[in-house]
């Protein structure tokens, strides 16, 4: 989000929200007391907007935010930091926005291969293997004590048809 120069104040609200939700607690807007390194003046023009944006997407979620599914309050609080120390009009939130989502869905999209590659492998022989390593470890686990069958039992597992 750096290199899309969004202000600094917004990124670290923006982390606060999803480090609290990975962490399954309550969204609390941060501050400086809750929130260690925090660089937001009480009286920054952008405060209320942000605090507005945060709340809105704890609304909405912050798994969403994930998916792209961004507050326009955001995008609002940026205009009004682009204001501030007189950037490029390249660099408000017309264009910054499609970059954001990208990024975002970009990201998000990356997480998710590591994910599938570690539990179903990358190729099909890695999956295999692992099937093969799950379907042992499944067959261990519920046969770990031999089964003691009588004579008459004996033949009964056999005996059913498996179609």
């Amino acid at each position: 989000m750096k290199s899309l120069q969004f202000s600094a104040p917004m990124i670290q609200v923006i982390l606060a929200g999803i480090t609290a939700w990975l962490n399954n607690e309550l969204p609390e807007f941060p501050n400086a007391t809750n929130t260690p390194g925090l660089s937001i003046p009480n009286s920054a023009p952008i405060l209320r907007i942000l605090q507005q944006a945060y709340h809105a997407q704890s609304q909405i979620g912050w798994d969403s935010f994930l998916f792209g599914h961004l507050n326009t309050l955001w995008f609002t609080a940026h205009d009004k930091w682009c204001d501030l120390p007189d950037l490029k009009s390249t660099q408000y939130s017309n264009n910054v926005a499609p970059r954001l989502i990208k990024y975002i869905l970009l990201a998000t999209f990356q997480v998710w291969q590591k994910r599938n590659k570690f539990y179903h492998g990358a190729t099909i022989e890695e999956n295999i293997n692992l099937c093969t390593q799950d379907a042992d470890a499944s067959i261990k686990a519920h046969y770990s004590s031999k089964t003691k069958l009588t004579d008459s039992d004996a033949s009964l597992p056999f005996a059913l048809n498996l179609q």
